[in-house]
């Protein structure tokens, strides 16, 4: 398939590298040299004008919420039938249905996952919203390679996105702020050691239900302790 990926962030290039061995990629950003960075790290194409993209290709909106509307709006005046499968986490399906001009046709999909943990090779959960059975095709057998894909109401991984990176935040703040003011931690490297290795791996270990006897016996006590403030 010929893909153009508008965005050449770290979303977009996550992406780029997953499917350039099977697909031809292009890319195109409002940023012509972040676009050419991109094409060159991938050894792809980039263009520079809109009016350079192929007449025929899949398009991958890999830009935020807000530039999302924008980019569509680009792409309506050439007047293609585009197939657009909006990766946004943060644009809404009201919002991407209100910004989608004739002739071109979109669908949210959206990734519960981190474009860094892609590249590495990381399979993340991906929903596709609901709606045409043509276009709800397409995004599974493009998405398929990149991570589990499920058909659904994509809108709520912008909510668990947001819940998920909340969360983690508020304990590395409380990680930092605890080994300085508890501990006189000071050494920057002992701090991101903490929260990058113990913290993320500890994370990880328990999502994947692979923690040790001492992680184990916290999570119990944990459990216990929310279940006795409930």
């Amino acid at each position: 398939m010929r893909i153009i990926i508008i965005g050449a962030g770290r979303l977009g290039r996550a992406l780029g590298l997953l499917w350039k061995n099977q697909h031809e990629i292009i890319f195109f950003d409002r940023d012509e040299k972040v676009a050419h960075e991109a094409a060159a790290e991938l050894g792809v194409t980039a263009v520079a004008a809109k009016e350079q993209l192929p007449e025929e290709a899949i398009v991958v909106l890999a830009v935020p919420g807000p530039v999302a509307a924008q980019a569509l709006n680009t792409l309506a005046k050439l007047e293609r039938p585009y197939a657009v499968l909006s990766v946004a986490t943060a644009l809404s399906r009201k919002q991407l249905d209100v910004a989608t001009e004739e002739p071109l046709r979109s669908l949210g999909v959206k990734i519960v996952g981190q474009a860094d943990h892609m590249a590495q090779g990381e399979h993340p959960v991906i929903v596709i919203d609901q709606g045409p059975e043509k276009l709800v095709s397409l995004a599974k057998e493009l998405f398929s390679p990149v991570g589990k894909t499920c058909v659904g109401v994509a809108d709520v991984v912008t909510e668990i996105n947001r819940i998920a990176t909340q969360a983690a935040l508020e304990a590395a703040v409380h990680i930092e702020s605890t080994l300085r003011h508890k501990l006189d931690v000071c050494d920057p490297a002992v701090i991101q050691s903490a929260i990058s290795q113990v913290a993320a791996g500890t994370l990880k270990s328990y999502a994947e239900g692979d923690l040790g006897p001492f992680a184990r016996d916290i999570v119990r006590q944990l459990k216990k302790h929310s279940e006795g403030t409930a």
